[in-house]
């Protein structure tokens, strides 16, 4: 439910939002993702039977694919001179609702568990799901009294032609891709199980824990992404790469893993797993940042929504499951699950960075081509 059905549903509704999304108007294409993935939350919070609970989650992986696309070339569009400052507010703004979604189911779960509170034939989760649900429908009535400003009609080619001009140069989109998914794979991974990390290792109860693990995301990942826009503009225009932030950023995420998951006290592993969340912040900008400059514009939505298809599926579709099986075929089930985590964050990290290295004389080269392409 929280791999699979979400992100291979998320994956195609992306490539499909790729032929499409530079002739839309991507305003109300995004109130439209909300309803969407609003129908699936509340489907999931009422859902019965298990094949139910996958057709919700299917529902809410189409709604959200091609929202983030249609924002990031909104903002960029709009951006003059450097974007990646304006563009880390939509990431942190991303990092700060998943945090902060986190930390209300972990208040819901413990209101409902309230004898007084209990919402009569359903269970506390439930209740919590669908009332996380519906805030959104105020963002979709903000955006649906938007409307483009700009000529709707002229677009790159369509997908087929996009997809030709990210092949010709997939020499140089391939590593970065790695490098990028890596970044992308450590935070879904970390969000996934941090709860459980924190309720396992320090026997907190499941309300607390998520309290715990969103405050984490909460103060470090909106505060890597801003600081991560603060210094790629400069960055940037100083002539170097931002996949030299993003190589920097994972080695960062790889000391603190180290210690994340093989702290002795709760202090300590929140402070470490602050850390990841910052270090992942900023890499998740850069690693976005990083591919703009090479962009042709007219097709800056399709390969935007391309590249969160392939991360998106390597990230969400590998992150979560792979910290799973490491803990239990290595470390064993229950208590493996803190060296687990270390072990994931500290070897793909290192990975990931090793191959921004290698990648980076060559994308520099491309970055240096799409300046001279204008």
């Amino acid at each position: 439910l929280h791999g699979p059905a979400y992100v291979l549903a998320n994956v195609i509704g992306m490539i499909t939002a790729a032929a499409v999304i530079d002739r839309l108007d991507r305003y109300r294409t995004m109130a439209l993702c909300i309803l969407v993935w609003i129908a699936g939350a509340i489907g999931f919070a009422l859902a019965t039977t298990i094949e139910g609970l996958v057709v919700s989650r299917v529902l809410v992986g189409l709604g959200q694919a091609a929202f983030a696309p249609c924002a990031a070339s909104l903002i960029i569009d709009r951006s003059r001179g450097g974007f990646a400052g304006s563009l880390s507010w939509l990431t942190a703004g991303s990092a700060l609702g998943r945090s902060a979604g986190i930390m209300l189911a972990g208040v819901l779960l413990g209101v409902m568990a309230l004898p007084a509170i209990a919402v009569s034939g359903l269970e506390d989760w439930r209740a919590a799901c669908l009332l996380m649900a519906l805030p959104a429908l105020a963002l979709a009535a903000i955006l649906l009294r938007y409307r483009e400003d700009r000529t709707i009609a002229s677009d790159g080619g369509g997908l087929a032609v996009t997809a030709a001009w990210c092949w010709s140069r997939r020499a140089m989109l391939g590593p970065f891709l790695m490098s990028a998914s890596a970044v992308i794979l450590l935070g879904h991974a970390t969000t996934a199980w941090m709860p459980s990390l924190f309720q396992r290792l320090f026997d907190l109860s499941a309300a607390q824990a998520a309290l715990a693990a969103g405050g984490t995301i909460l103060v470090g990942a909106p505060l890597g992404h801003l600081c991560g826009g603060l210094l790629l503009d400069r960055w940037m225009a100083s002539g170097r790469s931002a996949i030299q932030v993003v190589m920097i950023s994972l080695v960062m995420a790889a000391g603190f893993g180290a210690v994340l998951g093989l702290s002795p006290s709760l202090w300590s592993s929140w402070l470490a797993a602050t850390g990841v969340a910052f270090a992942l912040g900023v890499g998740s900008l850069s690693a976005l940042v990083a591919f703009q400059p090479v962009t042709p514009p007219e097709h800056r939505g399709a390969v935007t929504s391309l590249f969160f298809a392939v991360v998106g599926l390597i990230g969400l579709g590998l992150g979560p499951p792979l910290v799973g099986l490491v803990s239990d075929e290595a470390f064993g089930s229950g208590g493996g699950l803190g060296p687990a985590v270390s072990v994931v964050i500290v070897a793909v990290a290192l990975i990931g960075a090793l191959i921004a290295r290698l990648a980076l004389p060559r994308w520099t080269r491309l970055e240096h081509q799409g300046v001279a392409n204008g």
